[in-house]
């Protein structure tokens, strides 16, 4: 995938932490996010924290990140297909319903013509997430079994009922 970053170089103020650095992270890119054709993503230097932008007066960074064109499949994903991890151990989790429709995935024609929805994946973790009494709305990450030249874009997400067990 092409790129660019501008401006190119951003001179900064680092706070000392006892090591150097050549280099600064500001966000990731998560290829949910892309699609074909130009995306463009724009950063608040002032967000990072420990860090104050000195070279660039308005201290925002925009990076533009160019994906080929490709071909688009949507496809609906049962909930048979989504995985649970970290589920609180007294509480039932039951899905309100039996697929996350309309998931959007990219890739060649060939790539896209091997897929079906059982070869789209979930795992939820439910680790940081309050389980409730009654219903739930949890984000769905979704990734693609043996393929490479595909992805998933967009965000997704199901809905659960949830009730303690005793």
């Amino acid at each position: 995938l092409e790129f660019s970053c501008a401006p190119k170089t951003v001179g900064v103020a680092v706070l000392q932490n006892g090591t150097e650095t050549d280099s600064l992270k500001v966000a990731d890119i998560n290829f949910t996010s892309l699609k074909p054709g130009t995306n463009t993503f724009r950063y608040n230097l002032s967000a990072v924290e420990g860090v104050k932008a000195l070279s660039n007066e308005a201290g925002f960074v925009t990076v533009k990140v160019t994906v080929p064109e490709q071909m688009q499949e949507t496809f609906d994903i049962l909930s048979n297909n989504i995985s649970i991890s970290n589920a609180p151990i007294d509480r039932s989790i039951d899905f309100t319903s039996s697929k996350v429709r309309g998931v959007t995935v990219f890739g060649s024609e060939q790539e896209l013509a091997a897929l079906n929805s059982d070869t789209i994946k979930a795992r939820i973790d439910l680790t940081d997430v309050e389980v409730k009494d009654g219903r739930n709305k949890v984000s769905v990450p979704m990734y693609i079994k043996d393929s490479y030249g595909c992805w998933i874009y967009g965000t997704y997400e199901i809905s659960f009922t949830s009730e303690k067990i005793y």
